[in-house]
């Protein structure tokens, strides 16, 4: 049986029960619940969705403005969060955070460089597109271009061969939507049907269980795993 995940939910203010709670009525096993900085009870916003049967990764956004920005945000958040994601609002930001692979998620805001984006070989960060935009446009706004910016992003990871990684972005209980039907979106914009849904589940499930271990030290690097699997406090 398939298991799903939103990697991007936002901690807004909003009810945490509430999320919690729609998150499991849409049939998601996990969770990346999204801060703004360093979490000061970390166990009490996890239980919200422990309780509900939903495991939760704390992620963090980041927006720096320049590289060396954004190696410092680096050293002072990755040891702390499950998910780190960087908003790359420039080529020399999109060229450091695809390479380090401390990151794990990039994603394009509104700014000129998503449509024209062309990512490193050695890129090892997965892609995330959100549907947040597509979502906010039905009271008026324009969702074509929101479809377009979807369709553009999923068109850079096509082109440089990388990870899709779909979330919500939601900031509210009504800005959640369920995994198939993101992953059917997906598909409408000209992904396959296997990997739209892979998207949802496979992906993201791996690449927060691959940082949990990496945080417990039972994994130096990719791919070289410590003997025993108790890592450095075992």
């Amino acid at each position: 049986m398939r298991s799903f995940a939103d990697l991007h939910i936002i901690h807004s203010g909003q009810s945490l029960s509430r999320m919690a709670e729609r998150a499991s009525l849409l049939g998601y096993s996990l969770v990346g619940l999204t801060l703004e900085g360093r979490p000061e009870d970390p166990g009490s916003l996890k239980r919200e969705f422990l309780d509900r049967g939903v495991d939760v990764a704390l992620r963090i956004d980041l927006s720096p403005k320049s590289r060396q920005e954004l190696l410092s945000l680096l050293g002072r958040y990755r040891p702390i969060f499950e998910i780190v994601s960087v908003n790359c609002a420039s080529k020399a930001i999109c060229d450091a955070a695809s390479r380090d692979g401390r990151v794990d998620l990039i994603f394009f805001g509104e700014g000129p460089i998503g449509p024209r984006a062309r990512l490193p070989k050695e890129a090892s960060s997965a892609l995330e597109v959100n549907i947040c935009d597509l979502i906010a446009t039905k009271g008026g706004g324009d969702i074509g271009r929101a479809l377009r910016k979807i369709r553009r992003d999923l068109e850079v990871a096509l082109e440089n061969g990388i990870r899709v990684v779909a979330s919500s972005g939601a900031g509210d209980p009504d800005g959640m939507r369920g995994p198939r039907e993101i992953a059917s979106l997906l598909k409408f914009l000209g992904m396959g049907a296997e990997e739209a849904l892979a998207s949802v589940s496979e992906i993201p499930i791996s690449l927060v269980r691959s940082n949990r271990m990496k945080l417990r030290g039972e994994v130096v690097c990719d791919g070289l795993r410590v003997l025993g699997g108790k890592g450095r406090n075992g």
